[in-house]
C-alpha cells in the first residue's frame, strides 16, 4: 500500500467508530485545534467523492477532540462517540492509527487507559472493557514509525513500562477479576501457555459464532488473543531495539518466537491450510472461519506458504469465503447499531492492514485495475455488501 493510499486508509478508519449506530456530531466541549486542517495530509487522488469522504472523516474527528471531564489523566482526548462516562481500549487504539497522521492536532489519548489500569489513577472516564484486544504495543509502534518520537518510547518502555505490564497482565488474566476503573468484570481467561478463552464483546467481535461446534466461547482457545500477544511481543522487541536496549530486545524477541512456535503448532490446521480456534479438551480445530484467524498474518507468524493459503480462502466463492462477522438480526443493539449489520467496518479495514505486504496478496490483485472507489464503496455500504457480495446472515439458532 503506497503512502497516499495508506493515509486515506488511516483516516477512513475513523468512520468505523462513529457509524456503529451513533451520530457523528461535534461535542459541546470540543476543543479542536483551530489550525487542524493545516496538519492533515492532503490526498492526491482523481476521484472527487473519495477525497470528499477523506476530508469529511477528518471533520468528524475534529469535532470529537474533547476537553473531557475534570480530573482526566490526559486532556484533550479523542472521544469515540458512545457513552459520556466510558471509553474503550479497542476504539482508542484504532483512533491512534489515524491520529498519527496529524499528531499535533489529534491526540492519541492512550494515557487515559494506561494510568487507570497500571497505576490505579483516578479517572472520571471508566474503561468499558479492560480485556479488550491488547493492541497497545502495535499502535505505539505504528505511531513511532510515523513520528520518530523516541521520547515517547523512552517514557513508555523505560520509565513507565506500560507495554510490558499490559503484556504480562494479559498473559495471566483470570475471568472474574475486577478493576476499579471499569464497570465490567474481566472475561478473558488465561489457559496456561496454550492460550485464552474470551467472549465476543471483550474480543471486539460481538455475537461472533466462534466455538459453535465445541460448546461455546469457553470451550475453545481463541487464535486472535494469543496472536495479538505475539504481535505485542514483536512490536515491543522492535521498539526496544530502536532505543538501543539490546538485551530487552532479545528477551522480547524470544517471547515472540515462543508464541509464534506455539501458534503454528497448535492453531494451524494443515488439512484446511487455515488458522483456527482450537478446543481446550482435545486441541482439535474448531472449524468456524472468521476474520479473527487473520491476526497471525498481521503478527508475521505465517510463512509465505501459509499466508498464500489464508489469502486463497478469502478468494473462494461463498459460502466457503470468510464470514467477517455473523449477525442474527435482533440479537443485540438498536435498529441501526453496528451489531445489527452484516459486517462491522473495523474488520475489513484491519484485514487490509494485515495484507499490506505484497507477499500476502495474489498477483492478480496487485495488478488489478479495479478502482479503489469500488473497493471502498463495498466496504462502507454494509447493506450493499450484504446484497451483492455476502450471503444472508446466518441463523445462529441452527448452528
Amino acid at each position: 500500500m503506497n503512502a497516499r493510499l495508506s493515509a486515506i486508509t488511516g483516516s477512513i478508519l475513523l468512520l468505523s467508530s462513529p457509524l456503529q449506530g451513533f451520530s457523528a456530531t461535534t461535542h459541546p466541549d470540543s476543543c479542536m485545534n483551530r489550525d487542524w486542517k493545516k496538519e492533515i495530509p492532503l490526498p492526491v487522488y482523481p476521484n472527487r467523492e473519495m477525497t470528499e469522504l477523506y476530508h469529511q472523516t477528518w471533520e468528524i474527528a475534529a469535532g470529537r477532540v474533547r476537553k473531557g471531564p475534570e480530573g482526566l489523566p490526559a486532556s484533550p482526548y479523542m472521544d469515540e462517540n458512545c457513552y459520556e462516562d466510558q471509553i474503550w481500549i479497542w476504539d482508542t487504539c484504532f483512533m491512534v492509527l489515524f491520529a498519527k497522521y496529524a499528531p499535533r492536532a489529534f491526540p492519541g489519548s492512550l494515557d487515559n487507559l494506561y494510568k487507570p489500569i497500571h497505576e490505579k489513577a483516578a479517572t472520571p472516564l471508566r474503561i468499558h472493557l479492560v480485556d479488550n484486544p491488547p493492541l497497545f504495543a502495535w499502535v505505539e509502534k505504528e505511531y513511532f514509525d510515523f513520528t520518530g518520537d523516541k521520547g515517547r518510547l523512552n517514557h513508555l518502555l523505560n520509565e513507565k513500562r506500560y507495554l510490558q505490564k499490559h503484556f504480562k497482565w494479559f498473559a495471566r488474566a483470570k475471568a472474574g477479576e475486577r478493576f476499579e476503573c471499569s464497570p465490567q468484570r474481566i472475561y478473558l481467561n488465561s489457559i496456561g501457555d496454550d492460550g485464552f478463552t474470551w467472549t465476543g464483546g471483550a474480543s471486539g467481535m460481538d455475537n461472533t459464532p466462534r466455538g459453535r461446534d465445541a460448546g461455546g466461547y469457553h470451550k475453545v482457545l481463541w487464535v486472535d488473543a494469543i496472536s495479538q500477544q505475539a504481535l505485542s511481543a514483536h512490536c515491543i522487541a522492535a521498539m526496544e531495539q530502536a532505543l538501543g536496549n539490546e538485551n530487552e530486545a532479545r528477551k522480547w524477541n524470544a517471547e515472540y518466537e515462543a508464541l509464534k512456535k506455539k501458534i503454528n503448532h497448535l492453531y494451524w490446521d494443515e488439512r484446511d491450510g487455515f488458522y483456527y480456534d482450537v478446543t481446550i479438551a482435545d486441541k482439535q480445530p474448531c472449524r468456524v472461519k472468521t476474520i479473527a484467524s487473520y491476526w497471525p498474518l498481521l503478527a508475521r507468524i505465517a510463512s509465505r506458504e501459509q499466508a498464500r493459503s489464508m489469502v486463497n480462502h478469502l478468494m473462494n466463492p461463498w459460502p466457503a469465503r470468510i464470514r467477517i462477522i455473523i449477525i442474527k438480526p435482533g440479537i443485540t443493539g438498536g435498529e441501526e447499531s453496528g451489531c445489527r449489520r452484516h459486517i462491522w467496518r473495523l474488520r475489513p479495514l484491519k484485514s487490509m492492514a494485515t495484507m499490506r505486504r505484497p507477499m500476502l496478496l495474489p498477483r492478480r490483485l496487485l495488478t488489478s485495475s479495479l478502482p479503489l472507489t469500488g473497493i471502498w464503496n463495498r466496504i462502507l455500504s454494509g447493506s450493499a455488501i450484504a446484497q451483492a457480495e455476502m450471503p444472508p446472515p446466518l441463523n445462529t439458532d441452527a448452528v
